[in-house]
């Protein structure tokens, strides 16, 4: 207040977790600023994700809980392999017939699935199959589920999710 500085007097600001700290003070007059880079001090951006370490699907960099933790059957569905993929279509099914998901190729994507018997139908735009093309369902890397439209314009699969089971048509 008497435009002398601040007589030796410092602020500091410390990121205690990574150890490093930014000071400054006033050496003459009324006033002055400063800038502190926050990258210095340790500071990122929030990572969304799932922060419970007991879901599939936990995410040990995510800082932020998005609400995607899966408490289920974390299933990793690709589709695509083949060629003309514009042509193709699916539909993945509950048992009940509620739509899970819907797509074409390429397709990758992470679902939370609930024990259950899933149906894959199999749309090809053109009508002479997939060419290729594989509707492919994992779980920790193992294949689950695994489907192609060699032919035609419309087929289907069933696969198992977790201790869910599949009718036996006989």
């Amino acid at each position: 207040s008497y435009g002398d500085g601040w007589n030796g007097n410092v602020f500091t600001i410390t990121d205690v977790a990574a150890g490093t700290s930014a000071s400054g003070t006033i050496l003459t007059g009324l006033y002055a600023s400063a800038s502190v880079s926050a990258a210095g001090l340790g500071c990122a951006a929030p990572v969304p994700g799932c922060t419970d370490p007991l879901a599939p699907n936990y995410n040990s960099a995510a800082t932020v809980d998005d609400g995607s933790c899966c408490y289920d059957n974390f299933v990793s569905i690709s589709v695509g392999g083949g060629s003309y993929l514009a042509e193709v279509g699916w539909t993945l099914l509950s048992s009940n017939g509620d739509t899970v998901a819907l797509g074409g190729a390429p397709y990758d994507s992470n679902l939370c699935l609930v024990d259950d018997c899933y149906t894959v139908d199999m749309v090809d735009a053109f009508g002479d199959g997939w060419n290729g093309s594989v509707f492919e369902a994992s779980v920790g890397g193992v294949v689950i589920g695994s489907g192609g439209l060699l032919t035609g314009s419309a087929g289907s699969f069933t696969f198992t999710v977790g201790t869910g089971s599949c009718p036996i048509w006989g």
